[in-house]
């Protein structure tokens, strides 16, 4: 009867080398990961910061055709190409900020990214930046701005109260608040061979306007002026 063969002792070694080789690799492979992602997020929301907004909406921009008629597939299949884009502003948030100070204004931030999930956004599908300070801007495909204030963001009568809600807050010493939270909203279409920076400055145009006629509601941006 043969005997059983014994790995000599440096043999195992090598074996333990290479697995603690491996585990390394996948540590530093794993930190690689969570280091490009910290590179296109902002940290205090989740949401996109500028570097990773331009990376996730080029795929998408790339897929329009260059021309805004749809072919017969599109027509048929009920799916068109269009990119819309709302940019969203906090009503009122500077006084909020002074009120709760800044740890209850990055609450309201936070909770207003879950809330926009929650209710007029897609997550994995729409792409949602924060644009700078109470600014967000959304990136929608497959809605015109006019199909996106009626159907994606606009209760029939309420303006756009259907995006408000009751920010939660926990103050300094323990204290708990409830704030109310609006905003107002400017939609704009985004035209084929238009920089998406100029659709964006259409649709900030228009959540100034919303701002001026008493917040709490959206506007449509008009399309270019030369096309």
């Amino acid at each position: 009867m043969d005997e059983p063969k014994v790995r000599p002792a440096t043999e195992l070694t090598l074996l333990e080398q290479l697995e603690l080789l491996q585990d390394q690799i996948r540590e530093l492979q794993a930190e690689n990961r969570s280091l490009r992602e910290q590179a296109y997020i902002d940290p205090l929301t989740g949401m996109y910061n500028r570097r990773g907004f331009e990376k996730a909406v080029a795929p998408l921009l790339a897929t329009l055709p260059r021309k805004r008629e749809q072919n017969g597939e599109e027509r048929r299949s009920g799916y068109r190409r269009v990119v819309s884009v709302l940019f969203l502003d906090i009503d009122h948030f500077h006084r909020l900020n002074e009120i709760y100070r800044h740890r209850g204004g990055d609450q309201i931030l936070q909770q207003t990214r879950d809330a926009i999930y929650a209710k007029i956004a897609r997550e994995g599908v729409d792409v949602v930046l924060r644009y700078g300070g109470e600014e967000i801007v959304v990136v929608y495909s497959g809605y015109t701005a006019t199909e996106l204030i009626r159907d994606r963001l606009r209760n029939p009568g309420a303006g756009f109260a259907q995006f408000g809600f009751t920010a939660k807050l926990a103050l300094a010493g323990g204290e708990t608040r409830e704030a109310e939270i609006t905003m107002s909203g400017g939609a704009a279409d985004y035209v084929p061979g238009e920089p998406l920076d100029d659709t964006i400055a259409r649709a900030n145009e228009a959540m100034h306007a919303a701002k001026r006629k008493g917040r709490n509601r959206i506007f449509k941006a008009p399309y270019p002026k030369s096309r």
